[in-house]
């Protein structure tokens, strides 16, 4: 299993470069795969020896959205071909398979430090891979013919995208005091430094507005705000002494900012078509298909930002409505009552994790974040982590 998991998270730092097209709407990773074989040798390993486990407390919300993400495709199967039903369906089948990850950390005999500090390699890679293709290939306009973003002069890395690859920075951050231990002062100085680097080099707004959310979150819980305060003025500065040689590296760039404006519109106009259920999980592709505005181009094929919506809480109500919203509100306010649990003893761990869950809320709201494969791996890696920190405490 160990060595599933070491495969796991290598796959996981190559990013886009090892996915695999099952369709022209469709690719497959090769985390993915490996997360299958995990999952069937946990279920073989718990069939053979009969081991009886407490379920993790996540368990009931996230059958909840998962039958709720079920019934909005059977509800609107009279508007989508079977392909296309298919190929949303196995999206839903991601999203459980991620969530039984974090069944597999909190019901499973390995370390849980273990899982922390493969998620952080994964992401040192990736800092790594990114700083490298900043310099080295800047330009992603080459690959906009297979519907990614025309980024240029902007850290995008392995994952082609420079602000989720910023949202992981992120994540990186906080957590690095939770990798390294006391007596590593110069190891963790190293790493955030790199880290914060490869943030600023993104040049993307929302994870800067995300790291700043995840430092007053910080304050807030462990009540330092004078160094929170000190670090974050420091990160404005840096910000404002970053190169600005072209509109990518505009911070203030303003076509980016009514697009999204645009996103969020037809967002709300599309959760007011069908309030309750939504349109079904993860159809936009399709449904936007019939429209006339996208109908005007043959783009429409190979865009992946046809599948979403630049805010996660409008992609959750258009596709699954009002019910479906209801639901993945009680697996946030599940994890929240987890950082609850945890002891003074682990005040750092708690705004940590906290700090976390801000960071990818407040990200969330320019990005479709709650969705994206590597921020929902590291959200139930971490949530399953700290259950069972809270179970060995008891």
């Amino acid at each position: 299993m160990k060595i599933l998991f070491i495969l796991f998270f290598t796959s996981l730092a190559l990013g886009h470069l090892v996915a695999i097209p099952i369709s022209s709407t469709a690719v497959l990773y090769l985390h993915d795969m490996l997360l299958i074989l995990i999952l069937l040798v946990s279920s073989v390993r718990l069939i053979v020896f009969r081991r009886n486990i407490a379920w993790p407390r996540l368990t009931k919300p996230i059958l909840l959205f998962m039958s709720i993400g079920g019934i909005s495709l059977l509800v609107n199967s009279s508007r989508f071909t079977q392909p296309e039903l298919i190929t949303s369906s196995l999206y839903l089948f991601r999203w459980v398979a991620y969530g039984a990850l974090y069944g597999v950390v909190v019901s499973g005999k390995l370390d849980p430090r273990f899982f922390v500090r493969g998620l952080y390699g994964a992401g040192l890679v990736i800092t790594l891979l990114g700083i490298a293709q900043f310099f080295f290939y800047p330009d992603l306009r080459n690959l906009y013919y297979l519907g990614w973003d025309p980024h240029y002069q902007r850290l995008f890395s392995t994952l082609l995208d420079p602000n989720f690859s910023g949202l992981l920075f992120v994540l990186m951050f906080s957590h690095t005091s939770f990798v390294f231990s006391r007596k590593q002062n110069i190891l963790r100085f190293l790493c955030m430094t790199l880290i914060l680097s490869a943030l600023l080099l993104t040049f993307s707004r929302s994870s800067y507005i995300a790291f700043a959310a995840s430092l007053i979150t910080v304050g807030i819980v462990l009540k330092k705000w004078k160094d929170i305060l000190l670090m974050l003025a420091f990160f404005i500065v840096l910000i404002l002494l970053l190169p600005k040689s072209g509109e990518g590296q505009n911070i203030t760039r303003i076509t980016s900012s009514l697009a999204r404006l645009e996103n969020w519109q037809e967002g709300w106009q599309l959760f007011v078509r069908y309030p309750l259920f939504g349109h079904g999980f993860n159809t936009l592709r399709y449904v936007r298909m019939t429209t006339d505005q996208y109908l005007l181009s043959g783009e429409i094929i190979t865009s992946r930002a046809l599948s979403g919506l630049d805010n996660s809480i409008l992609f959750i109500l258009a596709t699954t409505g009002i019910v479906g919203f209801a639901a993945y509100a009680w697996i946030g306010k599940r994890m929240i009552m987890l950082a609850s649990q945890l002891n003074k003893e682990d005040g750092h761990i708690k705004a940590m994790y906290i700090s976390m869950l801000v960071a990818v809320l407040i990200h969330s709201l320019f990005t479709n974040s709650l969705f994206y494969p590597w921020v929902m791996i590291w959200l139930w890696f971490m949530t399953g982590t700290i259950e069972r920190r809270i179970r060995a405490r008891k």
